[in-house]
């Protein structure tokens, strides 16, 4: 018998599975306009205690997180092979829209007939499944879990742009909104304050002067004005700025 389990209130590492196997996707997202006023170079967003920690990427996480909201029956083989490969090494914990996809994935799973004791589910209603993209970055305190909520979409993808919210209410974690954007695939750290982004962060987070300050070096004072909401929001001690990818659009 297929043993259902269901998401604790205890906060999890988010993994998200870039699925460009499966289908193409690229970005369709404005750049968010930020307009600044006279002597407003070092604007900042909200600053959190500097006491938080993000895990590192190869840090051991607790979970694979991933969702099912528009599978179709032919991932259903993908789907098995990673229930069946994390076996006796991770939990895996599936996110799904309603009842009926709940019982797709169990139906795969039980042809299948791969074990699923380390298989959880929650419903959680969502447009896509680029949770790597949209889902909260996760941060320790000495207090409790703190979720970080950038911007993702602009209100293209109202189900996604609230997934960290109701992450915040199912896992109990305090919740950080963040008025930037930043794709959560455009930004690895390594547990120790140091992170790494790419040029990216400054075509999604655009800043307009309308009054600069004469002799002003108008490009270097937008791109530090993006890091630092970074680095402070995040607490990170050096963030490393990446060029893009030769013929990588996302």
């Amino acid at each position: 018998m297929f043993a259902l389990r269901y998401l604790p209130l205890i906060p999890v590492l988010l993994f998200g599975l870039e699925q460009s196997f499966l289908c193409q996707f690229s970005f369709a997202t404005a750049p968010q306009i930020y307009t600044l006023t006279d002597n407003a170079s070092t604007q900042k967003a909200n600053s959190v205690s500097q006491e938080i920690r993000i895990p590192g990427e190869f840090e051991r996480q607790r979970s694979i997180v991933f969702s099912v909201s528009d599978w179709q029956p032919h991932h259903a083989y993908v789907l098995t092979q990673l229930v069946e490969k994390t076996l006796g090494h991770i939990d895996v914990l599936i996110l799904h829209n309603d009842l009926a996809q709940q019982k797709m994935v169990i139906e795969w799973l039980r042809k299948a007939k791969v074990p699923t004791s380390h298989v959880s589910f929650r419903e959680l209603n969502l447009d896509t499944i680029w949770l790597r993209d949209f889902s909260p970055v996760l941060a320790e305190s000495a207090s409790k879990p703190i979720a970080i909520d950038f911007n993702y979409v602009g209100g293209q993808r109202p189900k996604d742009e609230k997934m960290p919210h109701r992450w915040s209410e199912l896992t109990d974690c305090q919740l950080l909104e963040v008025p930037w954007t930043l794709q959560g695939g455009n930004f690895l750290t390594n547990g120790r304050h140091l992170a790494l982004t790419t040029q990216r962060i400054f075509k999604d987070n655009f800043i307009q002067f309308q009054n600069p300050l004469p002799n002003t070096d108008i490009e270097v004072e937008r791109r530090k004005i993006v890091t630092d909401v970074l680095q402070t929001n995040c607490n990170i001690q050096e963030l490393v700025v990446l060029e893009p990818l030769e013929s990588e659009a996302t």
